[in-house]
């Protein structure tokens, strides 16, 4: 009637519990701060792409310091609430694999991205429209 869990494909022990990932509440902190990652990564796509209303990203350029200051400030809050182990326990979050850096988040940021200088070459060519 039940189904069984299935083999644990990655195998890893959490350094707060040191018990197994697989198959405990430990999957979802490790999941809840790679969702983390991802939802930082797509904030900088958008920031990035709605700099200009109607010039292009990629010829625009990143040359505002204090821009990219938050965006520093913005990674190293997140790396440090994923590592720093008092905020680990403080916050629920845990270190996560490269692959759960945001990895995951990337389509989705070249979606966002995508859209913007469709919209923005849209713009350029017919702005009275």
């Amino acid at each position: 009637m039940f189904k069984k869990w299935g083999e644990c494909l990655y195998n890893q022990i959490s350094p707060i519990t040191n018990r197994p990932v697989c198959f405990t509440i430990e999957a979802q902190k490790y999941a809840n701060t790679s969702c983390f990652f991802a939802v930082v990564v797509c904030q900088i796509c958008t920031l990035w792409s709605i700099k200009t209303r109607y010039q292009s990203t990629l010829f625009h350029g990143f040359q505002n310091e204090y821009t990219l200051w938050g965006v520093w400030q913005e990674v190293a809050i997140m790396v440090s609430f994923a590592y720093v182990i008092p905020l680990n326990i403080a916050f629920g979050t845990r270190d996560v694999a490269f692959i759960h850096h945001g990895v995951l988040a990337i389509p989705f940021c070249m979606l966002i991205l995508s859209y913007d200088e469709l919209r923005k070459i849209i713009i350029r060519v017919a702005p009275n429209r």
